[in-house]
C-alpha cells in the first residue's frame, strides 16, 4: 500500500501489484494513511480524516471490493500500529497535545467480524510523553515500541497483553522497531546506524 501524491493536501491510499504491475486505488475522499496489513493481507486498516468523520479508523479489503467498515469514530487522534497473530485485536496509538507537550497511549480495539457499532479502545499502555510506532512480535507475545520517557526516543519491550514489566532495548537513542519473522531478533534505526538485537524469550526475556 502506498501514498503515491498529494491532491490539495490529501492523501489516498493505493495497492500495487506486483505480479500485474497494477495499481488499485482504496479510499475516494478525505485525507488517509498511517495503514496496516491484516495477518492474512486480506485488509488495511488506516486513518481517515473527512469533514464528518475528523478521527476516524476504517478498514478495507485490499483488492478494493466490498464496502468500508468504520472501526472507530472520536475526537482524538489515534493510528494503527499493529493487529495481533489471530486477527481479532487491533493495537492502536493515541495522541494528545504536540511537540514538547505530545502525550501518548497505547490502546486495544476488538477487531469483530461483523461489528454492529464500532468498538470502544481499552488502555494497554500510555505515558505523559510522546510514544511512537509499536511492532508485535510474530507470536504475539511481545510489543517493541518508541517512547521519549528518558528525554530522548529509545526502544522498550514489554509483555503482550499484560505489559507488567518493561525491557529497554537501545542505549544509545533508537527509533522504528520491527521483528524479525522468527521472533528472535529485533531490528532498529539507532544513531545514526540501523540495529540488530539478538532476543530470547524462555525461560525469560533477554
Amino acid at each position: 500500500a502506498m501514498r503515491p501524491g498529494l491532491d490539495d493536501e490529501l492523501s489516498d491510499l493505493w495497492v500495487y501489484e506486483f505480479g500485474r504491475g497494477t495499481m488499485t486505488r482504496l479510499t475516494f475522499e478525505g485525507d488517509n494513511g498511517g495503514h496496516i496489513w491484516s495477518p492474512d493481507s486480506r485488509q488495511l486498516i488506516f486513518g481517515s480524516e473527512t469533514k464528518s468523520r475528523p478521527h476516524a479508523l476504517v478498514a478495507i479489503l485490499a483488492d478494493g471490493s466490498g464496502t468500508p467498515k468504520l472501526l472507530l469514530n472520536s475526537d482524538e487522534r489515534h493510528l494503527p500500529m499493529a493487529i495481533t497473530p489471530d486477527g481479532r485485536t487491533l493495537i492502536v496509538r493515541r495522541d494528545k497535545g504536540t511537540g514538547a507537550g505530545q502525550s501518548s497511549a497505547y490502546l486495544t480495539l476488538p477487531l469483530l467480524p461483523d461489528p454492529s457499532a464500532p468498538a470502544t479502545p481499552k488502555p494497554l499502555l500510555d505515558s505523559p510523553t510522546a510514544m511512537g510506532p509499536l511492532a508485535l512480535s510474530p507470536d504475539g507475545k511481545w510489543a517493541a515500541y518508541e517512547s521519549s520517557e528518558s528525554g530522548r526516543e529509545e526502544i522498550y519491550v514489554v509483555p503482550f497483553p499484560e505489559p507488567n514489566r518493561k525491557y529497554q532495548i537501545s542505549t544509545d537513542g533508537g527509533t522504528r522497531p520491527l521483528w524479525n519473522r522468527n521472533a528472535r531478533e529485533l531490528f532498529f534505526r539507532g544513531r545514526p546506524d540501523m540495529m540488530a538485537i539478538p532476543v530470547d524469550t524462555t525461560p525469560a526475556f533477554r
